[in-house]
């Protein structure tokens, strides 16, 4: 099974690297993507508008409304929440997914907290590059 999380640009697949939707559609397409985001109607129609329907959207999770979204870090707040929380002398942020792929770089939030961008593939704003799923193997401090 694949799952989908936030971005469908990216498909997230066990321990198998993170493939294109592209490639999903050539290479995978006979696995079925959960969708497990609070985005899951505008993933649900991109899907649909690339003609892929083996897809569902957990009812316990998502359809019920059973999921609460903190204004407080709604997607336009969530930067200003996250200085808030963690930028602080002594305190460690590791941002996985740190590559600039938008033009969003969030490094220069974090003025007095130490910053460490990860991500799978190098690029701007990219300090170590490894698989998410290895985390452990690339810090000698426990930042996770």
């Amino acid at each position: 099974m694949i799952m989908i999380h936030q971005r469908l640009d990216f498909i997230i697949w066990d321990d198998i690297p993170i493939i294109s939707l592209k490639d999903y559609k050539d290479d995978y397409s006979f696995l079925p993507i959960m969708i497990t985001t609070v985005y899951c109607k505008n993933i649900e129609k991109q899907l649909r508008d690339n003609n892929i329907t083996n897809f569902f959207i957990p009812d316990e999770l998502w359809r019920s409304g059973n999921v609460e979204i903190s204004h407080n870090i709604s997607h336009s707040r969530w930067p200003s929440y996250l200085k808030q929380l963690c930028d602080y002398e002594g305190k460690d942020v590791l941002e996985v997914g740190s590559r600039v792929v938008t033009g969003t770089n969030f490094r220069s939030l974090f003025e007095k907290a130490d910053y460490i961008g990860f991500d799978y593939y190098a690029g701007d704003n990219v300090d170590v590059v490894g698989d998410a799923h290895r985390l452990s193997h690339y810090f000698d401090k426990n930042l996770i």
